[in-house]
């Protein structure tokens, strides 16, 4: 499955380790948030606006200030897209990313 080539890609489970799976494309963010997971990996739709990521898609390029209960801190968040290519360097730097947050 995709899952399990990517986690080779990556370099093997000291990288990378499926956690779950999603049976229902709706909830892939909330499966993957219950499953603990850093990496959600999902197959491209052929139909962006109506696919598991539209949501996350429609929100590309918006920051979100969540303002704390005190109005003193806050979180900014940014939704970004970052074309990729599949290569070893491309990997490697995904690999690191994903370590660090062990």
């Amino acid at each position: 499955m995709l899952g399990d080539v990517v986690v080779q890609m990556l370099g093997g489970s000291d990288v990378a380790a499926i956690v779950g799976r999603a049976e229902d494309d709706r909830d892939i963010v909330n499966t993957a948030r219950r499953a603990d997971a850093d990496l959600l990996v999902v197959r491209a739709s052929s139909d962006a606006a109506s696919g598991p990521l539209a949501p996350i898609r429609a929100a590309v390029g918006i920051d979100i200030l969540e303002i704390a209960e005190d109005a003193h801190s806050g979180t900014l968040l940014h939704v970004g897209e970052s074309p990729v290519t599949l290569d070893r360097a491309t990997l490697d730097a995904l690999a690191l990313r994903l370590k660090g947050r062990a």
